[in-house]
């Protein structure tokens, strides 16, 4: 968004629009389909009783790939949507989150754990997940980072998919229609998109993180390899740490 801003901004424009929402609102992440699909392969190992949650913290003890240590942290936790959502969208694990906190923080021993908070009645699961992907990952997120980025150019960034009026209509749209896969109600409610866009698979934007890793930034990301409380070992988990511990430093330069 920054780099695109940017461009948008050299060329004279002052206002721009962004999908942003359609996703969320419209069924367009895998995680309509995984999340419920993780959430019922839990619950069918409750029937082993405790070795589910044994086999949980041994995944996390032991295991050497992040995934398969928040695959092991979702065992030991309730076999809820929730849980299976912060599994798909996480980056580490309750534990590790707690050995971070403590550090950055300070304070006591850190205990992991989820703060409680009121669950809404979702007509279906898939509604469960668009709830989730609009109240954490795109406002926590992804509305903070289109906001800030365009900005910093002089840009300003619209998203008529949030539109109150737009959602409000929406939200009372079952889910068997509104959620269909590959975002159906969207793009029928635009025909005169073509196939060769609408038939294009899904993909995302991105930098080359783990080049930059290991050529012009190996020195930067060597150090927090070497001074993080958890271990790294993927470029998405070392640029977390990078960048926040920037973000550190620089707050700590600026105040009084």
């Amino acid at each position: 968004t920054f780099a695109v801003s940017k461009v948008a901004r050299e060329e004279g424009m002052k206002v721009v629009l962004s999908g942003l929402g359609g996703d969320e609102i419209f069924g367009g992440y895998p995680s309509f389909a995984r999340v419920p699909a993780l959430a019922a392969w839990s619950r069918r190992l409750l029937v082993t009783g405790s070795l589910r949650s044994a086999a949980g913290r041994g995944l996390q003890h032991f295991a050497s790939d992040p995934r398969w240590r928040r695959i092991g942290d979702f065992l030991d936790q309730p076999a809820t949507l929730t849980a299976a959502y912060e599994t798909f969208r996480g980056v580490f694990t309750r534990a590790e989150s707690a050995l971070l906190t403590a550090r950055y923080a300070g304070g006591g021993e850190a205990v992991p754990g989820t703060a409680a908070e009121p669950i809404p009645r979702d007509p279906t699961e898939t509604d469960t997940v668009s709830r989730l992907e609009l109240t954490r990952y795109m406002r926590n997120q992804l509305l903070r980072d289109a906001d800030i980025m365009s900005m910093a150019w002089g840009l300003e960034l619209r998203v008529p998919f949030l539109d109150n009026e737009v959602v409000r209509v929406l939200a009372r749209v079952p889910a068997a229609v509104r959620l269909r896969q590959g975002k159906r109600l969207l793009l029928e409610a635009v025909p005169e998109v073509p196939d060769w866009i609408t038939l294009q698979p899904k993909r995302g934007f991105q930098f080359p993180f783990p080049a930059w890793l290991d050529k012009e930034w190996s020195g930067m990301f060597a150090e927090i390899d070497r001074t993080s409380p958890v271990p790294t070992q993927t470029w998405y988990r070392q640029w977390c740490l990078m960048a926040f511990e920037h973000w550190v430093a620089t707050t700590r330069r600026a105040a009084p």
